[in-house]
């Protein structure tokens, strides 16, 4: 069986069975040989279709359909690894008719998701610094003088461990992420000196700046090691795919509220810390 013949095969079965499951028998469209295939798997198909709806439905979805039925008569749908396709086929198709009952996505909500995100879609430059604190300028002309000409990373980190009396990016080696203009950088626990990224928008990356930077009442060794490009990206041009992106999370949320509902109605017993203990132990025995 061919990729696309395989494909069709299992889309059909995914209408064919959400058809079964919706019991949506109404008068056929199609018959293969006498059965009828259910209405509305006949028309999900033709809405998959693009163009040509005629010639594309009878190359594709009528062998789709007739294999699916074929399959279905010798049996094959009462194996467990067509009970497994046939549970992620219909919750594929689930999750697609979720899709197409939503509401059209309006201008005033996607304007909304871009305000929210603004920060992945406009930012400045950003820098990406190391730095080692010293309490006193004494301290850190010492270190400075100490310093080889070519600095290696293995050999930066261990000064900063050493030397550097900033407990937050000790651990780290000093290194302070990316920063921006205004000292936030890309790590949430950690805020910058403005004057760090002034002082490094003078070097060029791989440069370390042999002078010390005052900060507050301490004094600062820096390298530069990279630059983040600064983004500009205005609504029209992200719309697109800020709309996935939306209807992606308005799919996920209507899932998530049916499931909650399903639940309450329908779930008698769920006792999570059972369901681990087999799924160790299977996985053991599969060891």
């Amino acid at each position: 069986m061919g990729l696309r013949a395989v494909r069709h095969f299992k889309a059909s079965l995914a209408l064919l069975l959400l058809a079964g499951v919706a019991g949506a028998e109404s008068a056929p469209r199609v018959l293969l040989g006498a059965e009828p295939v259910p209405e509305l798997a006949v028309v999900r198909a033709l809405e998959s279709c693009r163009g040509a709806q005629v010639a594309c439905f009878e190359q594709g979805w009528l062998d789709g359909f007739r294999l699916a039925r074929d399959a279905s008569a010798i049996g094959l749908d009462t194996r467990p690894e067509f009970l497994r396709v046939r549970r992620e086929l219909l919750l594929d198709e689930l999750y697609a008719d979720l899709g197409r009952s939503l509401p059209p996505l309006g201008e005033s909500e996607l304007k909304a998701a871009y305000d929210k995100d603004l920060s992945e879609f406009v930012r400045p430059e950003a820098i990406r610094i190391f730095r080692i604190l010293f309490e006193s300028e004494e301290a850190g002309r010492a270190a400075l003088a100490a310093l080889p000409e070519v600095v290696t990373l293995k050999d930066w980190r261990a000064r900063a461990r050493e030397l550097s009396v900033d407990r937050a990016t000790h651990e780290r080696g000093g290194d302070l992420g990316f920063v921006g203009p205004d000292g936030g950088t890309d790590i949430p626990e950690v805020r910058a000196d403005p004057a760090l990224y002034a002082a490094a928008s003078r070097l060029k990356d791989g440069e370390v700046l042999r002078e010390l930077v005052p900060e507050g009442s301490k004094f600062a060794l820096i390298w530069r090691r990279g630059t983040r490009a600064k983004v500009e990206q205005t609504f029209d041009e992200v719309r697109a795919d800020l709309s996935l992106r939306v209807d992606e999370a308005r799919r996920y949320e209507r899932l998530r509220s049916l499931v909650d509902d399903l639940r309450k109605t329908r779930l008698h017993e769920f006792q999570p810390n059972k369901l681990a203990l087999y799924q160790d132990a299977q996985r053991a025995l599969r060891r």
